[in-house]
């Protein structure tokens, strides 16, 4: 896919609205056994973990500020400091091939300072259905 192909075709999914309910739930996702292969980086499929039992929690893909989101890792035991690694723009890959990696379209940050999940974002996490 080209690149174009990939950011022209960003779907934010913020179930604030009414009667907005996305098919594949939150507490659908496997997030127990991790969501191995599905980024291709495993500290990105951790972060991706975070937001999804963020999600779980709220029972819903509702909008989230990154403050939100600390606080629910200060409750939940996880590290604050790599929450949107590799879901929130270009990120640094230190594996064999090493570089700057662009991140999947997977978060959307509005002008009120809110996060909300992508489609491709939940697809991705779908891969792991309980």
């Amino acid at each position: 896919m080209e690149k174009d192909d990939i950011w022209g075709n960003i779907n934010p999914i913020d179930e604030g609205g009414e009667n907005s309910r996305y098919p594949v739930r939150p507490e659908s996702i496997d997030t127990d056994n991790g969501l191995c292969s599905t980024f291709g980086k495993s500290e990105v499929e951790q972060a991706a973990g975070i937001v999804v039992r963020y999600c779980q929690k709220r029972d819903g893909w509702y909008s989230f500020t990154l403050l939100e989101l600390i606080e629910f890792c200060k409750e939940t035991g996880f590290d604050p400091n790599m929450i949107l690694y590799g879901l929130a723009g270009v990120w640094q890959d230190d594996s064999f091939m090493g570089g700057i990696r662009e991140a999947h379209p997977s978060l959307v940050l509005w002008n009120n300072g809110r996060y909300c999940v992508t489609e491709e974002f939940i697809l991705r996490c779908a891969k792991r259905l309980r």
